[in-house]
């Protein structure tokens, strides 16, 4: 498989709204959607953000045992996920083999 790019990034945040804020205000990003219980997700609340090409996808947990409140209490905000784009492998991967 090739990988070509990528295709956005997950930011776990302790407060999804106030970080997307944030970016907007400093970098110039712009809110292309929200989600949460409301909308079907379940647990967080998530705000898409995009500059360019850039999609960024930030999350807060809105109960404890979450995902993204346990990357949140182990270490802080930050991208937490990464999803790459790419092409589809022409046959399943192979272990590699033992050279003697």
């Amino acid at each position: 498989m090739d990988v070509h790019g990528i295709d956005h990034l997950e930011y776990y945040a302790g407060d999804a709204d106030q970080a997307a804020g944030y970016l907007c205000d400093a970098f110039g990003f712009a809110i292309y959607g929200r989600g949460d219980p409301a909308t079907g997700l379940t647990g967080c609340r998530s705000v898409l953000v995009r500059q360019h090409a850039i999609a960024l996808l930030v999350t807060s947990a809105l109960s404890p045992g979450h995902r993204a409140d346990e990357y949140v209490q182990r270490h802080g905000d930050g991208i937490a996920v990464m999803l790459s784009t790419g092409s589809r492998p022409e046959s399943p991967p192979t272990r590699p083999s033992r050279q003697a």
